[in-house]
Order: structure tokens, then sequence, then C-alpha cells
């Protein structure tokens, strides 16, 4: 098991500077999932490089996951942040409109919290059927990282362009800084 969670890795990595944007960047124009990215970045940390298996097992759940569960919850919550601003929804209370995408945004980071808790799930228990392997220092770290960011991007089926190698770069270097 490792000393930090998932969740409150990728809590702390994402408010660094050029983090969220950089994630932002890659799930919008890349079509990648940022909980497998952090993930990705996490594991390298505490475990190393990410074996095809277990890549496998995560891609198995989280695909469906964010196509029926986060996608739709984005999706509404986005969609109704630019439908507030329209002239339909002059005639309607602001209050109660702004108050249910709220709950939506909740729901949506929620549903990314259960996510990661899966996937961590998943990585214990594979690593609990593996022989442990220690990654001791950043310098052995960080071409594990890069390794599992692009194993992630190769595995999700994305075109690997010098537009999403920059992304990732800016990634693992922006997350070197915590």
């Amino acid at each position: 098991m490792s000393p930090e969670t998932l969740w409150n890795f990728s809590v702390r990595v994402y408010r660094l500077p050029q983090v969220g944007e950089t994630c932002l960047r890659l799930q919008n124009e890349h079509g990648l999932d940022v909980n497998l990215l952090l993930f990705a970045h996490w594991y390298g940390r505490h475990h190393g490089a990410i074996p095809a298996q277990l890549l496998d097992a995560l891609l198995a759940f989280t695909q469906p996951w964010a196509r029926e569960v986060v996608r739709p919850l984005r999706h509404a919550r986005s969609w109704m942040k630019q439908a507030l601003a329209s002239e339909h929804f002059n005639l309607l209370p602001q209050q109660p409109c702004t108050q249910l995408r709220e709950r939506i945004k909740a729901a949506e980071l929620q549903s990314e919290q259960l996510q990661q808790q899966i996937m961590e799930a998943l990585c214990e228990h594979w690593l609990g059927q593996q022989e442990a392997h220690a990654v001791q220092s950043f310098a052995t770290q960080e071409p594990l990282i890069a390794a599992n960011l692009r194993a992630v991007a190769e595995a999700s089926a994305v075109p690997f362009t010098p537009a999403l190698q920059a992304l990732l770069d800016t990634l693992q270097q922006a997350a070197r800084s915590d």
C-alpha cells in the first residue's frame, strides 16, 4: 500500500501551478481520462512502471465508468453553465438553477473520487498478487512516470502527437515540484 492515497495525491498535485489547466487540456483536446493520468503518475512514484495487465484492468473499469457516469455529469454541469447565461433562463430564478448545478458538480467530483478509490483498490489487489518492488528516488521515478503517462495515452488509443507529448511533459514537470 502507498503512503498517500491516490485521491489525496490527485487533489494535492491538481492544485499545483499548470497542472489543472494541463489536465483539462489533456481531457478536452485529446480525450484522455485525467484520473488515469494521475494514477499513472502516482503509480510511477510509488510502484514503478504500470504492468500491462493492471493497465488493462484499469481501462476495463474506467472507460465505461467515465462514459456512463463521469462524462454525463460533466456534460450536464457544463451545459447548465452556458444555459444559465442564456436569455431563456432569465425567466427562472437563478438561485435554484445555480444550486442544482452545484449539486451536479459535487456529484461529478464524488464520481471521480469513487473512480479513483476503485482504481486504487484494483491496484492493491494486483500488487497483493505480485512481488513488491519499491521505487527509491525521484531520479528513478521520473522515467517510469513518463513511461506510465505515455502507456495510458497509447492504451486509450489517443494519437500520439507532439502537442500531446508537450502536455504530458508539462504535467510531469509541474508535478515534479510537489
